[in-house]
């Protein structure tokens, strides 16, 4: 087993994620040197709070390493004293190493194991989430159409809600908690990044701004690319980096 602390370069972000239980694939510095060093699972020596973690904390930065089985530990440790990232390295015998807490963090595989391990939806569960979709949007827009024509001074309004309100509802409800419009909630798939993680607000919203490029594709290639592409993606999803999968159950 290596004792480590690593250096002021490892964000509280990544540190916090690692004390959290799960290391993203996105911190590509991070994980290269783990899988160079052929570490096998990562654990806090200390479990320290959020605000503890980010105040920067020597002890937030202590961890312990198992190496994988066959790996010569020694030249693990010569890995990680050689990374800016590593500021002090040592080795724990084995029948001196203490009880840790939790469970062992494994070291994540890159952003392409990730997207192996998601079920993709393809093109016929995303068509019909997309029915159910339509038809909750013409049903809010009949609603206010008729909330405008008993209301004087509000047609400008509805034009403008009418135009962005499928923008917002989708990127909304996509970067958020469910993952998922209605129509996807409906059909049990939602929408992640290519790690399988929640979309921030930025990625949702340029996801259903590139529907634009999606709908000038000839006869509707752009949206059944849904249907035949490795990761069952959709024009835009190739654009924004993102995917559909199955909701896990």
């Amino acid at each position: 087993m290596i004792a480590i602390r690593f250096a002021g370069q490892v964000g509280p972000a990544a540190l916090r994620a690692m004390h959290q239980g799960s290391l993203r694939a996105g911190d590509e510095s991070l994980v290269s040197l783990l899988r160079e060093a052929g570490v096998a699972s990562v654990r806090p020596v200390h479990n320290l709070s959020d605000a503890e973690i980010s105040l920067g904390l020597a002890a937030a930065r202590d961890f312990e390493l198992t190496v994988a089985p066959g790996a010569d530990e020694a030249h693990s440790a010569r890995v990680l004293r050689e990374s800016a990232l590593v500021e002090d390295v040592s080795t724990i015998a084995p029948e001196a190493a203490p009880p840790l807490p939790g469970p062992p963090l494994a070291v994540p595989a890159t952003a392409e194991d990730v997207a192996t391990e998601l079920v993709f939806a393809g093109f016929w569960l995303r068509f019909a989430a997309w029915i159910i979709d339509t038809v909750v949007l013409a049903t809010a827009s009949v609603f206010l159409v008729s909330l405008v024509g008993a209301m004087a001074g509000l047609a400008g309004f509805a034009v403008v809600a009418l135009l962005v309100g499928p923008l917002v509802y989708y990127a909304a409800l996509e970067s958020n908690s469910p993952q998922a419009t209605v129509g996807k909630m409906a059909v049990g798939i939602i929408v992640v990044d290519m790690e399988g993680h929640r979309l921030t607000a930025g990625r949702a919203l340029g996801r259903n701004v590139a529907k634009v490029v999606t709908a000038f594709v000839p006869l509707g290639a752009g949206w059944m690319m849904a249907g035949f592409t490795e990761k069952k993606q959709a024009l835009h999803d190739m654009i924004a980096g993102t995917l559909v999968v199955k909701k896990p159950r």
